[in-house]
């Protein structure tokens, strides 16, 4: 089990492609530690003790704008701050696929786009989530699946799904306990072809939503109970 990385760890790895480190023990990663792996497209730190993902001053993934995708599911992340991930403002962002489920995160704030506009799959399932800031999507536009089953979401306020991803197919908030949904303006979201609101605490579907069922929406609703 790897409980450290030394700074000099992955020095002379330029191209190196690939790297998973999950299933291991580490709580923290030393500051500028990826510096050198600049074409790194694929990390996976799942199933640590990872808490933090900057240095202190910067990001520690700042270096990797090359990378699509990051796992950083299964550790205890509870806050995302501005520039968590990767970013430059002269160098277009890559991420394509993040994943953050099952760790603890308990508020998504207005920060959580940056370094992030070119993200397609967005896992949040399994956190503690019960707040959602208004504007958190921001800049994912080209966001296609959002995943936050399973947190502890009790409403979905209004302008909390404003602006809504132009490409967004899929939306999952199965398993929390939410009583109070509202969508802004169904007609807005013509690109949603899934939603899953199953094993909440909802009584009744919005009107507008049966008419998007009528067009291409597949709604999941059951295990809901008003209680």
């Amino acid at each position: 089990m790897i409980m450290n990385i030394s700074e000099n760890a992955f020095d002379g790895l330029l191209q190196l492609l690939s790297l998973n480190i999950s299933h291991n023990q580490l709580a923290g990663l030393t500051p500028d530690v990826f510096n050198t792996l600049v074409s790194l497209r694929t990390l996976d730190l799942s199933y640590n003790h990872l808490n933090s993902l900057d240095n202190g001053t910067h990001s520690i993934f700042g270096p990797l704008l090359s990378m699509e995708t990051l796992n950083l599911s299964h550790n205890h992340i509870s806050i995302i701050k501005d520039r968590s991930f990767p970013y430059s403002p002269w160098i277009p962002n890559k991420l394509r696929h993040l994943d953050l489920s099952y760790n603890t995160i308990p508020i998504l704030t207005s920060n959580f786009d940056n370094g992030l506009t070119k993200l397609n799959r967005l896992s949040l399932k399994g956190n503690i989530i019960n707040e959602i800031h208004q504007k958190m999507l921001g800049n994912l536009t080209e966001l296609e699946y959002l995943d936050l089953s399973r947190n502890d979401l009790r409403k979905i306020a209004k302008g909390v799904l404003q602006p809504w991803p132009k490409n967004l197919k899929a939306l999952d908030l199965s398993v929390n306990k939410i009583k109070s949904l509202f969508f802004d303006d169904l007609n807005s979201y013509s690109t949603l072809i899934k939603l899953n609101l199953s094993s909440n605490r909802l009584s009744s579907i919005n009107e507008e939503l049966i008419e998007r069922i009528k067009q291409n929406l597949t709604l999941y609703f059951n295990g809901n109970n008003s209680y």
